[in-house]
């Protein structure tokens, strides 16, 4: 193959990841949006926490796993991470501060998403990472998310 030909199918390939990506947050975040708009925000820490406990029981979390609540800015998305071994740490944004937010984090837990590792390489790594998190994790997550919403609503 000549050079020019390989140039253009990386163009080609990178254009297409570009598209699938930006469609992917697109459609992530439209979901995440028309959940949290359906149900309204905790009004204290304590009514967070007993979400976090309630959601925790429903999605069969083994009692040796912590939960605990972490500190993040104004503003900054919520998130959930691996502190260390059977201890994780739960990132709600005040605004985002609902029963949703916190299942939507929780079913991260549950199905595997956290602390997944792809590659020794942590440059390999950061890259499968963000694909397998944009393309698959966070999709499926909101939309397992959304159905249980429309699921509560229809009662």
């Amino acid at each position: 193959m000549n050079k020019e030909l390989i140039e253009n199918i990386g163009i080609l390939v990178g254009a297409g990841f570009t598209v699938s990506y930006m469609v992917a947050n697109f459609f992530t975040g439209y979901l995440n949006e028309k959940s949290n708009r359906n149900v309204n925000n905790v009004s204290s820490l304590n009514e967070l926490e007993e979400i976090i406990l309630k959601e925790k029981v429903n999605f069969n979390i083994p009692k040796n796993i912590k939960i605990i609540k972490g500190e993040r800015p104004e503003g900054s998305p919520s998130g959930i991470r691996m502190k260390e071994k059977n201890v994780y740490e739960i990132y709600i944004n005040p605004s985002e501060a609902n029963r949703i937010s916190v299942r939507h984090e929780l079913f991260h837990l549950k199905d595997g998403h956290v602390g997944r590792t792809f590659s020794r390489n942590e440059s390999l790594n950061d890259l499968f990472s963000n694909l397998y998190y944009t393309f698959y994790a966070e999709p499926k997550t909101v939309l397992y998310c959304w159905k249980t919403l429309k699921k509560e609503l229809m009662k």
